[in-house]
């Protein structure tokens, strides 16, 4: 009996080919297994026709435990005659029709190499970049497919003898794993000093390195993506130092921690927080504080911490011969700018760090740690990159479009073949810097996707301003360029990873803010997802006023003082113990209430996350936005630990008015998105806002219950509303995404005022519900223009 075996998903540089060799070997069969050049394998065997049955099943039950199968085609005929089964030279031929498997992501040190790197009669004994096919680099080293190792940067290291007898066995657990190196062929270490000045290299570098740190010194170190900045977590002064180089006033820093046992001792950790820490991917984990140690200034305000473990050999070495053991370790990247990879940006950078530890394999793909926090007992990706990336989904078009994301906490998305692809983290789009990263990301993940060819669609926000709407023209698609709504992004991007497109489903979409219609500032909306392409906004928060714009994004109390002055006649006595929230105090608040009366320099907006920045500013808890989403953080910090029966609940009435309401909310680039007016529901934040003033001036509640009180009170709201709609719609599911869906207090609420009536509460977990996901939503309109001819022009 003959047999080929064509398969998709994670299957070149996880090990797979030794893994097949050896059971077909064991079985008795005969053939071939070999790479393809779509990240894909080919496996012929032949032999006994219950062997062959059997080996089909080891394959689907014994694999790898880093490989994943996505699709497996089988096709039989009459035996070819092969003597033996062997390893082939892969295959570059173009397979017209084939599906593009998933690249292999970077993976943490196995505990085989850890092994291995401390043992002193090792090839590899204490060599940073030991590796195995479980193990490694993979992504971040890759130019092209297939994943061999003349496509990598890896390939500018020949392979000494030993290793090449290794790399060629496949008894050999480095059997073809690509980055496979030692003292002898590969790539090393060195320590720096701004002005080129060489300190050490090779091994005496890392222990000089460590040293360093328990001095208290900053570090620079390349690592597997880019550049990381380090310092000892504990000590204060080396720190605020940090954060004067890199210009981050507030935001937080991540820490890398020994090993589990010490992150023990910073950390509360959960069974499944544990096992997520200690994975493979090892991601930063956000979790909660426990007792002190850290210096306040790594994650000041906040009730919690961004931990990982070691994930290279570097990393256990550098922990190896250090006292420390935890180290700030942060991306090394100026605010907005993209994470440095090259060792001459990071001289040209970074001269204000004494000391960089270089090596010399080049990073052909920059990728960021993925960061991830549990909401509601389950993780949620915040930042998906190293680690998770590529990474793929199913989608209900087959069209090659790619959506651009958007403008902050950026991500693309490409799809083909009925798959979406989303690309690894890329960031503040506002910065040039970073538009030539997404340029040169979106290049490579072509090539590597084999879309070369033009593209279909490309599809960018509504917002006509942002870098990445503008960028869409450059790709010039065959069949054009759309614009779709922010929030209707979110939505879609949800319905994807639950497989609800052409489903019914009514989406809770809240965040800071997003381009709305006719100018406005969406971001507290309640919306409808129609089977059938039609679509609603069912319902939002009370528009409230930014003065200044952008001003009042960095500075709460302008929110403050607009919502308020719909309440008190002398707004400004009321808060005139906020005067040093703002830049130039009182005086700021006699032109404010100018612009307010005269409607200067003024827009409106639903977002909830301006209502929380403004609440956050009332209680006293943070007045200056200096870091995405930071009085929201704070405000929950300082929330939690609050029972929900406990807190007070306040006042959020809500009003209909008659507005647009059902809309299609993608157009052709630069129309205008047209809406039927219809009654829409509006949640009314003022009479709350009001309630939380009062309280907080009578000094009735702590600032604790408040805080807590005003984020049940706003979920409650938004609860009340869906619980509505979907009685309208005859549903049972609801979706909550965007920035306010990593909000454990509201999530919780939310989830359980709507299982009280059987409702489900939906929420992203493989894709971030972020503007990271905002891209997948943009590839997936699509399914709704081709589905239903909606070409508009």
């Amino acid at each position: 009996m003959w047999c080929r075996i064509r398969l998709d998903g994670v299957v070149q540089g996880v090990g797979f080919r030794p893994f097949v060799y050896r059971i077909a070997v064991q079985r008795g069969l005969r053939g071939y297994i070999k790479n393809l050049g779509d990240a894909g394998v080919e496996i012929v065997v032949e032999g006994d026709e219950k062997e062959i049955n059997m080996f089909l099943i080891d394959i689907k039950t014994k694999k790898p435990a880093i490989s994943r199968i996505d699709n497996v085609r089988v096709e039989y005929g009459p035996e070819h005659g092969y003597g033996e089964f062997k390893i082939l030279q892969s295959d570059y031929s173009p397979r017209p029709g084939s599906q593009v498997s998933t690249v292999p992501p970077d993976l943490a040190t196995c505990q085989d190499c850890l092994t291995e790197l401390f043992t002193p009669n090792n090839p590899r004994y204490l060599y940073p970049f030991i590796n195995c096919t479980y193990c490694g680099p993979r992504f971040t080293i890759l130019y092209s497919l297939p994943y061999d190792r003349c496509n990598t940067s890896m390939n500018a290291f020949p392979l000494c003898e030993e290793c090449g007898k290794e790399y060629r066995d496949p008894s050999n657990r480095r059997y073809h794993a690509e980055p496979t190196c030692c003292h002898t062929c590969g790539p090393n270490y060195k320590l720096v000093t701004p002005g080129k000045v060489c300190k050490a290299s090779g091994g005496e570098a890392i222990k000089l390195a460590a040293k360093l740190l328990d001095r208290g010194e900053l570090l620079a170190i390349k690592g597997i993506g880019g550049f990381h900045l380090a310092c000892d977590a504990k000590n204060s002064s080396s720190v605020k130092k940090l954060r004067l180089i890199l210009g981050r006033e507030e935001q937080p820093f991540a820490v890398m921690v020994r090993d589990l046992e010490t992150a023990s001792k910073y950390v509360v950790l959960s069974e499944d927080e544990e096992k997520h820490l200690v994975g493979i991917q090892r991601p930063i984990l956000i979790l909660e504080k426990k007792g002190g140690g850290v210096a306040p200034e790594v994650a000041p305000g906040l009730n919690t911490l961004g931990v990982m473990l070691p994930y290279t050999p570097l990393h256990t070495l550098l922990f190896h011969y250090a006292k420390v053991e935890i180290l700030v370790m942060t991306s090394a990247n100026l605010p907005g700018d993209p994470m440095i990879t090259r060792d001459d940006e990071a001289y040209e950078k970074l001269g204000a760090i004494p000391y960089l530890l270089l090596h010399n394999l080049e990073i052909v793909n920059r990728t960021d740690d993925s960061v991830i926090r549990f909401v509601d007992g389950k993780p949620v990706f915040v930042r998906r990159s190293r680690g998770y990336i590529p990474f793929k989904v199913t989608i209900t078009h087959k069209k090659r479009v790619l959506g651009v994301g958007a403008e902050l906490s950026n991500t693309f998305c490409l799809t083909r073949g009925g798959l979406a692809y989303l690309s690894q983290h890329i960031g503040d789009t506002s910065k040039f810097s970073t538009i030539k990263f997404h340029r040169e990301a979106i290049s490579r993940h072509r090539h590597l996707l084999g879309l070369g060819e033009k593209l279909d669609y490309v599809v960018c926000d509504y917002h006509p301003q942002y870098r990445t709407t503008k960028e869409a023209l450059r790709y010039n698609p065959v069949k054009g360029v759309y614009q779709l709504q922010h929030h209707f992004a979110h939505a879609l991007s949800l319905a994807v990873e639950h497989k609800l497109l052409n489903w019914d489903l009514v989406v809770i979409a809240a965040d800071g803010m997003g381009y709305g219609l006719n100018g406005e500032i969406w971001g507290g909306e309640l919306l409808f997802l129609g089977g059938d392409g039609n679509f609603e906004r069912l319902a939002h928060l009370e528009p409230q006023i930014l003065i200044g714009g952008d001003l009042a994004v960095e500075y709460p109390v302008r929110v403050l003082y607009a919502i308020l002055s719909k309440v008190f006649d002398d707004v400004g006595e009321e808060l005139k113990g906020y005067h040093p929230c703002l830049r130039h105090g009182e005086r700021e608040f006699a032109v404010m209430q100018q612009q307010l009366l005269k409607k200067i320099n003024v827009y409106t907006t639903t977002s909830c996350g301006r209502v929380i920045d403004a609440v956050s500013t009332l209680l006293g808890i943070c007045s200056r936005r200096t870091y995405e989403g930071e009085p929201a953080m704070k405000l929950e910090a300082a929330a939690t630990g609050c029972p929900d029966s406990g807190c007070p609940r306040f006042e959020a009435p809500v009003l209909e008015e008659v507005e647009g309401k059902s809309l299609l909310p993608f157009t052709r680039y630069n129309n205008k998105i047209t809406s039927s007016r219809g009654k829409v529901k509006v949640l009314q934040t003022t009479p709350l806002v009001k309630g939380i003033y009062e309280g907080y001036k009578s000094k009735k509640h702590t600032r604790k219950e408040l805080a807590h009180g005003f984020l049940v009170s706003l979920a409650k709201g938004f609860s009340e509303l869906a619980l509505d709609a979907v009685e309208e719609f005859h549903l049972d599911k609801v979706g909550f995404t965007g920035g306010c869906a990593y909000n454990k207090i509201m999530t919780r609420v939310i989830r359980k005022s709507l299982e009280a009536h059987g409702v489900e509460l939906l929420l992203q977990r493989v894709v971030p519900c972020g503007d990271g996901g905002i891209s997948l939503g943009q590839a997936a309109m699509i399914t709704y223009l081709e589905d239903n001819q909606h070409e508009r022009d």
